[in-house]
């Protein structure tokens, strides 16, 4: 007999955040404190490093000479594509560093009765019309089509 085997497809860049949390619980706290302090600052040079290519590149816009504006221009952005790359990096990184301290004080904390808890704060969205379409990762294709006409009350309480 044949069976049908559905597997679900991975979120863009769970992959990455799923290595970026594994690398945090081998190496701990302090040295993903000393990773992200080091990204940030390859931020900041990319970022001051970007500032000055494109005041070179302006310079160069009263020059006619094309072929230092193109390399200029191609540099501009060779350093735009690594300072993306560097801030996806960061991006993992910190998420998985707040995560990691989240569930660490989660476990921490000691489980007790609703009673014994306090209502730390209450969230309600009201929706009383809405239209909502699910489109293809291409963004084009629509998928599936929602539409609230009632009113739609979503309410939640954070204890704590």
């Amino acid at each position: 007999s044949s069976g049908i085997n559905a597997e679900w497809p991975l979120r863009p860049g769970s992959k990455a955040r799923l290595q970026h949390a594994i690398k945090l619980m081998v190496d701990g706290e302090e040295e993903a404190k000393k990773t992200i302090s080091t990204y940030q600052q390859d931020v900041r040079k990319s970022l001051a490093r970007i500032r000055e290519l494109e005041r070179h590149l302006y310079d160069l816009i009263a020059v006619q000479n094309s072929a230092e504006k193109n390399r200029a221009k191609k540099a501009l952005v060779a350093e735009k594509q690594k300072l993306t790359d560097k801030r996806v990096k960061l991006r993992l990184t910190i998420s998985a560093f707040k995560d990691h301290i989240a569930n660490k004080n989660k476990d921490a904390t000691p489980k007790s009765d609703m009673e014994d808890q306090v209502e730390v704060r209450k969230n309600d969205i009201c929706i009383d019309d809405a239209n909502w379409t699910l489109t293809g990762e291409c963004g084009q294709i629509p998928i599936m089509e929602v539409t609230i006409r009632d009113s739609f009350t979503y309410s939640r309480t954070v204890f704590s």
